[in-house]
């Protein structure tokens, strides 16, 4: 969404992302020079593939709802946009909000929604019904609604500048600083831990790849929660009956019990990914789920990383027919299969690499995501 708003033509929109909590984002914001403010919008309705409906969701959803309409309407009768760009499908109340001013809906869904029929239609009949314009992120995304408002599929994309094969200089700087051995080979994974993403099962696939290669180091680029959340009460509660702490805690803990603790780094949580992808030797994007785009596959195919990645829902219109190695979901020794595969075929790697930099250049540069979106915000208005 930054750098959406940070390439937009100032000459010809300006924008104003407004965040619904403070955060590091915040300030990250302003230094890219988009100007940001938050607003406690705090009613959201969750239903999508990765985020099921839950009663903990359920319940601020209904508690805040008439008052987040209230402080959008509030905030759009304060700013007078001519359009609001909604960033995610969850922002129902928001809309609502935005529709009783008569202010236009860009609606950018990046979510696929949620297999549970009735709030499943509901959703869809909410992002049709309040929108002007539906945008999403991958043709999987956009087959949900058809329907008498337009619906653009913009992919995500980089910017080309900063996302660009490095050198030995670079990668030998990185393997340095995350630990990593000069020439074992490295297996990348980007992303919050979670099932879903598929990092249990690369686990399990870890326990095979390293009877081939006894060196191979697997690099978890991932966050988790910080120290002061074991003085919060349910932190410390956890702590009390040895459980996890969080997703990352468990995939530790399961790394612990198969004796695979030489063989997995972690790095926390990364802002300079272009920078860590140089010390790969190749990218795995193990989703068991659907996602609306795996922004990491970009990532990869933008440095000339190659790619083992589960093939469901975009993967494949991301990565197209030459530059990744694809496996079914699910399926632990296809997995350990496709990664060996790659490691012992360099010449295989290298041509999966330059067709995955060859696709990102021609598909998902940021300059092109930009004009695209611009194209949609002067539809909407001119309608």
């Amino acid at each position: 969404m930054l750098q959406l708003a940070m390439g937009l033509d100032r000459d010809r929109f300006e924008p104003l992302v407004v965040f619904t909590q403070d955060g590091p984002i915040l300030n990250f914001a302003r230094q890219l020079g988009v100007p940001a403010r938050v607003v406690p919008l705090r009613s959201a309705f969750f239903h999508s593939v990765s985020a099921p409906l839950r009663l903990r969701s359920l319940g601020p959803f209904l508690r805040y709802y008439r008052r987040t309409v209230r402080l959008t309407v509030n905030l759009i009768e304060e700013l007078k946009p001519d359009l609001v760009h909604l960033n995610t499908s969850v922002l129902v109340p928001a809309a609502l909000g935005a529709k009783q001013t008569g202010t236009p809906v860009v609606w950018h869904v990046r979510e696929p929604v949620g297999s549970n029929a009735i709030p499943r239609r509901w959703l869809i009949g909410r992002i049709q019904s309040l929108s002007d314009h539906i945008v999403t992120t991958s043709r999987y995304v956009a087959r949900d609604y058809f329907g008498p408002k337009p619906v653009t599929v913009i992919h995500n994309a980089l910017d080309n500048n900063h996302f660009r094969p490095g050198g030995e200089e670079t990668r030998t700087r990185m393997r340095a600083e995350l630990d990593l051995p000069d020439n074992a080979p490295v297996i990348g994974i980007i992303g919050a831990v979670q099932a879903m993403k598929g990092h249990y099962f690369l686990v399990e696939a870890a326990t095979r790849v390293v009877k081939i290669f006894p060196d191979v180091r697997f690099l978890v680029v991932a966050g988790g929660v910080g120290e002061d959340y074991s003085r919060t009460a349910k932190g410390s509660l956890k702590r009390l009956l040895a459980l996890p702490r969080d997703n990352l805690d468990r995939m530790k803990r399961l790394v612990r019990e198969l004796d695979l603790e030489r063989h997995f780094v972690f790095s926390g949580f990364r802002m300079d990914i272009a920078e860590v992808i140089t010390a790969l030797d190749l990218l795995v994007f193990p989703s068991v789920i659907p996602e609306g785009f795996g922004r990491p596959l970009i990532e990869a195919m933008a440095m000339g990383c190659p790619i083992v990645a589960t093939d469901l829902g975009p993967t494949l219109e991301v990565v197209g027919d030459h530059s990744a190695v694809l496996v079914r979901p699910g399926d632990v020794q296809e997995l350990a299969e496709g990664l060996v595969e790659v490691l012992k075929d360099r010449k295989k790697a290298k041509r999966l690499g330059d067709n995955g930099r060859r696709r990102f250049c021609e598909q998902f540069e940021m300059k092109s995501m930009q004009f695209k979106l611009q194209r949609v915000y002067e539809q909407v208005l001119n309608r």
